[in-house]
């Protein structure tokens, strides 16, 4: 049954309890389904008995045939009409688009969702089309296979694309702050559903989780069209699910992103980034190539020539993410067997991917153990790929009231305090006091301007927006009136070459009162934001950099010292590349110290020097957060 509103308190205390059960485990699912009915007994391949991960995600593509007989039949004949037409992408069958977000229907059924029930997305749940009987068949599939360990925190779908998460039932209470989305890109200018992605975020106890399913473009020639549909999927989504210029690969504990990401194996492209001439001229060559190092089980050799680890090298796609190491053959395009058989049209190639990203401040929190493949699915030219998850709950950062309340004073603010840039640029940084249980912090960054031209006239306008992993931890001191509705932000500095941030201009920043033990587990997130002049424009996100808030070479079993310094040095990243994706320019590097004291002290020495100075005088708010966002956002 759909979960009950519960007080703030409750809510605390349920996830700080949580937090004791370690680990949190996750199986994750990607499957192009190939539009043919799967056999309902190969799912134990992926869903097996017994299973006991506290999240199952399962994310297809081309879900979409004909209930009952035929529909194998179906999706074959099309499957032959796209390669002798040798279209860039199989034309949809009109009526088949769906765009859906599915809570249950009715309580107690196979489909019936947790979460927060007055977090529901209603709103953004129309559907655009008939979806057939197959998308009801697929769910019920999948609740008879999880049986009734399971429930669904929600089904979403966008055409022939789906995405469930479940839940043990056991954890249906720890669920909270869920939120879904979906975007397109496919077809001419993107707005066609046959490619792009879904979305569900959630928390579980006190970690915050995104997880994103696509479907990106297909054909070895569009590995530019792929990575736009990455940056595409993430700008269309980020107002759904918090903060417009914070995207779901920024913003959240843990992000897991899986699909058919339709990267190709590529031997002569691999070769000429080495300097060296193509070595197969022709496709027949290529193919067989490829085919000689899939029977050789020269893993190694094929990654080499991954389109995606290309695109991550170069900036281009899936920065800051991570992957296992793959020791199975590719997983496409395949005869629709239980035996792997390759396509002869076809390269042989790692489509079908998992990866995962997490917040600076819970590096390492993430194992991954076990990656595969299934090559025993028959229904489909792609093979699915299972991967699972071990990973160490978040802090419950906030204490609970009682703790708060015996904690000493909460009344510091601000403090700044001057540096010198790495190289020949200075600026000034922001510093900001934490009021904790037992102890107080503040810090301290430096911010350089980015590199990309953003105007039309060339040049770009930035200003930097501070927030905070979680979002609702961090607040401008000087203006906690417009908490929910702004966040603090240096000034713009116009046709900004070399920027500077003088004291005045940056805010002064202030937790919200956490345990002091959870501080380094908090993320600070610098966004650098293009100031659009136009009527009724809307500034342009540049890029973010994520610090941690602890010491380096700091570990769980160790406690803070009395006072730190955190140096960065990290390039700015939008949506997931680090490159402007058009002039192929990097977007530039924020660099700086974080400096951190945990005494009381030390905050009010740097608070007296602060106001000495002027700091953050000038500094101001703005609101950049989407309105639906900020409508539904409770604090935990």
């Amino acid at each position: 049954m759909p979960l009950s509103r519960a007080s703030s308190a409750g809510k605390r205390e349920r996830a700080r309890a949580y937090n004791k059960a370690l680990p949190l485990t996750i199986r994750c699912l990607t499957w192009n389904v190939g539009n043919a009915k799967p056999v309902a007994a190969e799912l134990a391949h992926a869903l097996p008995d017994g299973l006991d991960e506290d999240i199952i995600v399962v994310g297809t593509q081309e879900n979409s045939y004909k209930a009952g007989k035929g529909g194998r039949k179906q999706a074959v004949a099309q499957e032959k009409r796209a390669v002798a037409q040798e279209s860039p992408e199989p034309t949809e069958k009109a009526g088949s688009a769906y765009s859906a977000y599915e809570p249950a229907p009715t309580p107690g059924s196979p489909h019936s969702s947790v979460g927060d029930t007055e977090e529901r997305e209603e709103d953004s749940a129309a559907a655009v089309g008939g979806g057939g009987k197959g998308h009801a068949e697929w769910e019920e599939m999948l609740a008879r296979r999880l049986g009734r360990g399971y429930v669904p925190v929600r089904h979403v779908r966008l055409w022939e694309m789906r995405l469930s998460v479940y839940v043990k039932a056991s954890q249906r209470a720890n669920v909270t702050k869920v939120h879904v989305a979906s975007a397109a890109t496919g077809g001419p200018g993107g707005m066609l559903g046959n490619k792009g992605g879904l979305v569900v975020r959630l928390r579980l106890g006190a970690t915050s989780l995104a997880f994103v399913s696509c479907h990106l473009a297909a054909h070895s020639h569009m590995l530019s069209r792929r990575n736009h549909n990455c940056s595409e999927l993430l700008r269309e989504t980020a107002s759904a699910l918090g903060p417009r210029h914070l995207t779901a690969a920024a913003q959240f504990d843990h992000v897991f992103w899986l699909g058919d990401l339709n990267y190709r194996t590529d031997l002569n492209a691999a070769a000429a980034a080495a300097g060296e001439e193509a070595p197969f001229p022709t496709d027949e060559e290529h193919h067989g190539q490829v085919l000689r190092l899939v029977e050789q089980g020269d893993w190694g050799a094929l990654l080499g020539a991954d389109q995606l680890a290309a695109s991550r090298a170069a900036g281009e796609a899936f920065v800051g993410f991570e992957e296992g190491p793959i020791a199975f053959a590719p997983t496409f395009k395949v005869e629709r067997s239980s035996e792997l058989v390759y396509q002869q049209k076809r390269i042989p190639s790692y489509c079908d991917r998992v990866l995962w990203k997490s917040a600076a401040g819970l590096r390492g929190a993430v194992s991954q153990t076990s990656l595969a493949a299934l090559p025993r699915v028959s229904t489909s030219d792609h093979k699915p790929v299972v991967a699972t998850f071990s990973l160490t709950p978040s802090e419950a950062l906030r204490g609970t009231m009682q703790e708060v309340r015996s904690g000493g004073s909460r009344g510091s603010r601000g403090s700044s305090r001057k540096s010198s840039l790495f190289g020949n640029v200075s600026s000034s940084f922001a510093a900001g006091s934490a009021s904790f249980t037992g102890s107080r912090a503040y810090a301290s960054l430096d911010v350089v301007r980015p590199t990309v031209d953003m105007d039309y006239t060339g040049g770009c306008d930035p200003y930097c927006v501070v927030s905070a992993n979680p979002y609702e931890l961090l607040y401008c001191a000087a203006h906690e009136h417009v908490l929910k509705k702004g966040e603090a932000a240096a000034s713009t500095v116009k046709h900004g070459q070399d920027c500077t941030w003088p004291d005045d201009e940056v805010p002064l920043l202030r937790l919200r009162g956490v345990r002091t033990a959870a501080l380094p587990h908090t993320t600070l997130l610098l966004a650098v934001l293009d100031k659009d002049n136009v009527i009724l424009g809307k500034d342009d996100p540049v890029g973010v950099v994520q610090v941690p808030l602890r010491p380096v070479g700091w570990s769980q079993d160790s406690d803070l010292p009395p006072s730190f310094e955190v140096e960065f040095d990290e390039p700015l990243v939008q949506g997931m590349a680090s490159t402007d994706l058009k002039s192929g320019r990097p977007l530039g590097r924020l660099r700086g110290t974080l400096s951190i004291a945990t005494t009381a002290e030390a905050i009010e020495e740097a608070l007296a020097e602060a106001r000495a100075d002027g700091a953050g005088e000038k500094a101001r708010t703005v609101k950049l957060g989407a309105s639906a966002f900020e409508r539904r956002w409770r604090c935990c």
